[in-house]
Order: structure tokens, then C-alpha cells, then sequence
């Protein structure tokens, strides 16, 4: 947690308030010492119903509590004040702050979430735009949490254009520092979303900006050691398992107050070991101690407990088996709570049910062991028919998808494709201008090939069109229902399906040249997007289309 931030008063309220201030200011986070003296600090801005400096106040004593439950309880009552106050500035920071509490004590995601956007509706209403980025910021981090990666760097694309021009226009080295530092955060976390999806390249552009951008001052020891964290895990995605280790090693000591850092580096570090064919399971270990302490897990983490699972069944150690059965349970439950988009796209290899049916064995200690491992064995027989008859109906489903996408293929062939407005478009008679423009701007868009390009972003779009990035992405929105991003990525993709379906040599190209030619930046994100607008992915659509062509 950083130390409240301080707003303006009054020549004669900042002589009183500083004069109590000086007691406490220099304290450290989770002195509880200076408490009393916020109190006194708190009781006098009450008095005077100061609204400003309650809000600072109640910021303190979160500051210094070291209880989370406690720290809550402030944050409640500090919006509890602010919505006194009339002032959307201050419930902005009010709402802000629960968020903060939200997140990193609790790691509740969800009402994280639900503060940062309150704050942010507030924000809207203010002239502050460094806290309405803050607020887009944060809300960013929690839908990278939550696996809601592209939305999240629609936000981050935001912040980073906001806090790179305030480094350059400013003058005022506070105001420069706080921006560097959301500088710097927003590109890590873009990297982040980044190395979820695949996109290695601009990853490695990331933490070469980082590098040239990040100034040497200790101040900004910490930002070093989250890029050396990304170039860490960038290593094991590129096989260079020993560099891995050695960057997250040397990043490891900066995140003593991040435990979510620490947790992540100790995975990717014991992958790394597994392939070097190291130990791993002391990093795996150290996951646990940190879910224990923190509450703190990530759905890619479960691999892990899966690791130990196996460790201590080969060891025949029963024991720490159970125990770490039911701590890979207590793990699904809050991926089940928490991660719901990521729970349905990870790959388990241990079933929530088969480890509460291998909870209930092991608690049992039942002694048929031997009648187990034939049960297993016919298990396996009746698992491997079913994968059988599963690939007979996925084959038949991948068929009958391919009919319907041929026969939209052919259809749009012989028809030439008219203007049309999305579903939830109002009546076009109802169309300003301005909305009539940008709608024509947009087909003629979609007729063309610029949407290829790769690395087209909204904003070179805007400057096109002659707007804003703001009222096309609303346009994009409400005529197309879908983000930008959404909507350019539909158009790549749907350029390629025609190609591929109208041209036969590109049913000779890999899926990296494929994803390359209609502009996308990576094969995972091709095939992704292929599959969930086609049904099926874009090796199903080669082999099927060989078949109908030849």
C-alpha cells in the first residue's frame, strides 16, 4: 500500500492539519502507533466537516492497521463520509480506496471490480484525470486477474497514452515520478495480458521500453524486478529454462510485500526446474505456503498441486497426499468463485470430483487396494472406449459445421454483401449525421483491406475518420456490438475463411502464416478466434476443404 495522497487546503487549514500531520506522517504502513494520533487528526476534520482531509484521515489508519478486516471497516466508513460530502472527487478516492482494500487484502476480484467502477462514474463528474486513470488502472489489473485479457489491455492502452504525455508536459517532479510509476505498472501489466495470450514478440518490445524507460533511482527497484519477472517467465516460454530461473531468482527478493509476484515467479521457476529435470517440488511448496498465508492461487498455478499429488502417491507418504488433495480442493473453489471465464478454459488434470472421490479414499484408508488398481484398470478400458465414441461425435459435430460454414461461404459468394446495422442499432431514420458518416466510413472499411494491417489500433483509425477514439469505439459498440478489438479480429478472420475457402493455395500455408497474412500477431490468437466464430479450428477447415476440393 502506498502512503495516502495529499489534495490542497486553505493557507490556515494546512497550518492546523500539517501541524497534526507531522505526528503520524512519518510513520511506517502497519504502525499502529500512529493510530491514536489519525484519531485526533480525524476527530477535528469531523468537527469541521473538512470532508477532504476525513478522507485523508480514514486513508491513514487503513495505512497503519495492520487487521484487513479492520482496514475494510475504514474504508466503509470513508465512504460512508465521502457520500456525505456532495463532492465527486472525494467519493471517487473514497470508492477507490474499498477497491484497493478489496484487492489486495482480500484478493475478492468481483467487488474489487464493483468499487473501481463506482469510483469511476464519480471520476467522470471531476477535472482529475490522473485519478480517473488511476481508476482505469486498476480496473484493468482486475480483469487481467479474472482472465479477461483484451479488455484489459483496452484499459492499459488508455493509461499508457495518459501517464507517457503527463511525464513529458510536466515539470513538477512529484507529478513526474507519480507518473513514471503508472507508467511503468501499466506496461507490466500489459506484458502480462500479453504472455496470457500468446504474444511473445510484443512482450519482448515491452521489456525493452521498460528498460530504456525505468530510471535508475531505488525508487523504482521494485518495477526493475517486475520486468525482470516477465523476462523470466518470456525465457521458459522460449525454452531457456536455466535463464528463466536465474532472472525470477534475482527478481525474487524485491517482492518480500507482493506475495501475488513472489507466487508466480516460484511457478514458473519449478516448471523451468522440471524441464532441466531439477527438483521443483520446493518452488511448488512455496506456492502452497503462500496460499495458505494470503489466499492468494492462480487457475495456471493448479499444475502445481497436481505435481505434489503425484509426488507424494508415488512416495506412498498418504498423508501429505490428503493434505494436498484438499488444498488443490479449497484451490477449484475459488477459481469456481472468482475465475469463471479462466475455469472453463484451463485444462485440469485432476477433476474437482475425482479429487473429492480421492479425498473420501484416502480419508477411509480403505484396504482393498488391490481390487482398487483392478477398477482402475477397467476405468481406463471404459475412459479409452469413451474417448473413442467422443472422437467419433466430434468428428460428426466438426463435420456438420463445416457444412453450415460452407454453406454460408457460398452463399456470400453469389451475393453481394449490403450495408446493415447490428442488432442493437436504433431505426437508421433516427442516425445523426455524424453517426451516418462514421457507419459509412466503417463499411467502406470493411470492404477494404486495411483492417489487415497489423498493429492497427483505434486510435490510427480515428485520426482516418476524422474523430476520436472515444466516439468510434461508442460507434463500434453500439452499431457493431462488439469492442474494437473484437470487431477488427472478426474481420481478419473472416477474411481468411474466404481465402482459404475460395483460393486453394492457402490450404498449403501454416496457421502462423495464415495469422500473419490476415495481420494477427500471433498462431494461438489465430486459432482461438478462428475456432469461436467458425466452430471449428483452421487445421479442421484445411483438411475438410482438401477433402470437398479434391
Amino acid at each position: 500500500m502506498q502512503t495516502p495522497i495529499m489534495y490542497a487546503q486553505s493557507s490556515k487549514q494546512v497550518d492546523e492539519y500539517s501541524r497534526l500531520k507531522r505526528a503520524f506522517i512519518d510513520k511506517s504502513e502497519n504502525d499502529k502507533t500512529g493510530i491514536p494520533l489519525v484519531k485526533a487528526y480525524l476527530q477535528k476534520a469531523k468537527k469541521e466537516n473538512n470532508y477532504n482531509e476525513i478522507l485523508v484521515g480514514y486513508q491513514y489508519l487503513v495505512f497503519f492497521e495492520e487487521n484487513r478486516e479492520q482496514k475494510l471497516k475504514y474504508a466503509e466508513q470513508s465512504v460512508r463520509y465521502a457520500l456525505q460530502s456532495k463532492n465527486d472527487g472525494i467519493i471517487s478516492r473514497a470508492y477507490l480506496g474499498k477497491g484497493i482494500i478489496y484487492y489486495f487484502f482480500f484478493r475478492k476480484y468481483q467487488p474489487a471490480l464493483d468499487e473501481y467502477l463506482k469510483a469511476f462514474e464519480y471520476s467522470k463528474q471531476t477535472e482529475d484525470p490522473f485519478l480517473k486513470n488511476r481508476i482505469i488502472y486498476h480496473m484493468g489489473v482486475v480483469k487481467n486477474y479474472l482472465g479477461h485479457y483484451q479488455d484489459a489491455l483496452d484499459l492499459f492502452d488508455e493509461t499508457q497514452d495518459y501517464f507517457g504525455k503527463q511525464i513529458l508536459i510536466n515539470k513538477n517532479p512529484n507529478i513526474i515520478f507519480n507518473n513514471q510509476k503508472g507508467y511503468l505498472n501499466t506496461l507490466h501489466q500489459k506484458a502480462i495480458s500479453y504472455l496470457a495470450l500468446g504474444e511473445l514478440t510484443l512482450v519482448d518490445s515491452l521489456v525493452k521500453e521498460a528498460n530504456e524507460r525505468t530510471p535508475t533511482s531505488s525508487a523504482f527497484d521494485l518495477e526493475r524486478a517486475y520486468f525482470q519477472k516477465i523476462k523470466g517467465i518470456l525465457d521458459y516460454k522460449k525454452s531457456n529454462n536455466r535463464k528463466s530461473i536465474e532472472e525470477l531468482n534475482k527478481a525474487l527478493p524485491y517482492f518480500e510485500d507482493d506475495f501475488s509476484a513472489a507466487s508466480v515467479s516460484y511457478f514458473y521457476m519449478g516448471k523451468a526446474s522440471q524441464k532441466l529435470g531439477k527438483p521443483a517440488l520446493p518452488y511448488f511448496l512455496k506456492i502452497d505456503s503462500i496460499f495458505r498465508k494470503e489466499g492468494f492461487i492462480l487457475p495456471e498455478q493448479r499444475e502445481g498441486y497436481e505435481f505434489m499429488i503425484d509426488h507424494y502417491r508415488t512416495k506412498g507418504e498418504t498423508q501429505k497426499e490428503l493434505f494436498y488433495t484438499k488444498e488443490l480442493l479449497k484451490a477449484d473453489e475459488i477459481f469456481n468463485n472468482d475465475f469463471k471465464y479462466l475455469s472453463l478454459h484451463i485444462s485440469k488434470g485432476y477433476d474437482t470430483q475425482v479429487l473429492l472421490d480421492r479425498q473420501k479414499q484416502l480419508e477411509k484408508k480403505r484396504v482393498f487396494y488391490y481390487s482398487l488398481i483392478g477398477c482402475g484398470f477397467l476405468l481406463i478400458v471404459m475412459v479409452l472406449l469413451l474417448i473413442l465414441q467422443d472422437k467419433r461425435k466430434k468428428y460428426k459435430s466438426i463435420k456438420e459445421k463445416f457444412a453450415k460454414l460452407q454453406l454460408r461461404l457460398e452463399q456470400e459468394k453469389t451475393q453481394e454483401s449490403n450495408f446493415s446495422f447490428s442488432e442493437n442499432s436504433t431505426n437508421p431514420s433516427t442516425l445523426t449525421l455524424e453517426e451516418k458518416r462514421l457507419l459509412d466510413k466503417l463499411h467502406d472499411f470493411e470492404l477494404g483491406t486495411k483492417f489487415l494491417e497489423k498493429g492497427l489500433t483505434i486510435k490510427e483509425l480515428s485520426y482516418d475518420f476524422s474523430t476520436n477514439t472515444t466516439y468510434l469505439s461508442k460507434i463500434i459498440n453500439t452499431y457493431k456490438g462488439k469492442n474494437f478489438n473484437q470487431y477488427l479480429n472478426e474481420l481478419r478472420v473472416n477474411y481468411m475463411t474466404k481465402k482459404m475457402f475460395e483460393n486453394h493455395k492457402y490450404l498449403t500455408y501454416t496457421v502462423e502464416a495464415l495469422s500473419q497474412e490476415c495481420g494477427m500477431g500471433s498462431r494461438q490468437s489465430f486459432t482461438r478466434l478462428f475456432k469461436e466464430i467458425n466452430g471449428l479450428s483452421p487445421r479442421e477447415f484445411i483438411k475438410l476443404n482438401i477433402k470437398r476440393t479434391s
